[in-house]
């Protein structure tokens, strides 16, 4: 069982592409010098990390690591708020793709590191402990009982 980012910081729900816009716009109006930017860009891909282990999941039936395959959907999703234009369209058109091909690719090479920041590294840290601390689902059955 994948636990859930708070639904406060998720950009998927009500009001969330323009929450998104904004932040695009934000992230598009800093300098690439400005120290801001990181923040920025660190809450675009914590907001949209549930759609990652969302695709994620969706290839983890095939019988592949769970967490090799969330850090291919993360892998693409930082690159494709690192690579989106918004004038271009919609993020999430773009961005879905990219985090797919990520996952599909992920067993035939490996992928450059994608650079982050230390807070976003926390964070990523932190979801993988609670990933490998979460209980089986036969544990939980056998709990209930």
């Amino acid at each position: 069982m994948v636990p859930r980012p708070p639904a406060a910081i998720s950009m998927l729900g009500r009001g969330g592409d323009r929450a998104r816009k904004a932040l695009f716009d934000r992230l598009a109006a800093l300098p690439e010098s400005d120290p801001r930017r990181t923040a920025v860009r660190d809450r675009l891909v914590i907001g949209h990390l549930e759609l990652a282990m969302h695709i994620a999941k969706c290839y983890s039936a095939k019988g592949a690591d769970e967490t090799e395959l969330l850090r291919a959907a993360f892998t693409g999703l930082v690159r494709a708020v690192d690579g989106f234009d918004p004038a271009q369209g919609d993020f999430l058109a773009y961005a879905i793709p990219s985090m797919m091909d990520e996952v599909r690719r992920r067993p035939e090479a490996e992928t450059d590191p994608v650079p982050v920041s230390r807070a976003l590294a926390a964070a990523l840290e932190d979801l993988d402990r609670r990933l490998r601390e979460a209980p089986e689902v036969g544990a939980l059955r056998t709990s209930r009982t």
